[in-house]
C-alpha cells in the first residue's frame, strides 16, 4: 500500500514540474491539471477495503499537499452502479467539488465534454483523439 500511495505523490510532483515546464514554454501560468480514469470494466468487486485506504490517503495527500491542482476530473467508460452510485455521492458534496468532476458512461456524452477542456491532439487515439496511446498494450504510446 505505502508504495501506491509513494507511486500517487510522484505522480503529483511529475505534474507539478510538467505545469511548470509547460507554463514556462507557452508563456502562461498553469497551475491545475485534467485527469481522465477509464472505468472500464470497474465493478464493486474492486472496492475493498484496502482500494478505500488507497483512495483515501490519495485524497489526503492531494489535499495536504496539492490543494486547488485538480481542475477537472474525468470519470469515463463508467458502468451504470458507478454512475448511480456518484449521482448518490455528489449531492454530499460541495458545488465546487461537484463541478470538477464528471462520471460519464457513455462515449457520446464524456468526449464532448472532454473537447471542452482539450485539444483533440491531447486525447489519445483509443479513445477518439489525435494522441499517441497511452496502454502499456499500445506499442504507439512507447
Amino acid at each position: 500500500m505505502q508504495n501506491l500511495i509513494r507511486y500517487h505523490a510522484w505522480e503529483a510532483e511529475r505534474a507539478v514540474q510538467l505545469m511548470h515546464e509547460e507554463s514556462i514554454r507557452t508563456g502562461h501560468n498553469i497551475e491545475t491539471f485534467v485527469a481522465v480514469i477509464d472505468a472500464a470494466g470497474w465493478n464493486f468487486g474492486l472496492a475493498t477495503a484496502d482500494a478505500m485506504t488507497f483512495v483515501r490517503s490519495m485524497a489526503s495527500t492531494d489535499s495536504d499537499h496539492y490543494p486547488e491542482r485538480l481542475g477537472m476530473m474525468f470519470v469515463i467508460n463508467a458502468p451504470y452502479v458507478l454512475s448511480a452510485g456518484w449521482r448518490l455521492i455528489s449531492s454530499l458534496l460541495d458545488e465546487a467539488t461537484n463541478a470538477k468532476i464528471r462520471v460519464c458512461s457513455s462515449k457520446d456524452v464524456w468526449f464532448d465534454e472532454l473537447l471542452n477542456v482539450m485539444t483533440i491532439d491531447q486525447i489519445p487515439k483509443e479513445y477518439g483523439g489525435e494522441a499517441p496511446n497511452l496502454s502499456v498494450e499500445s506499442d504507439e504510446g512507447k
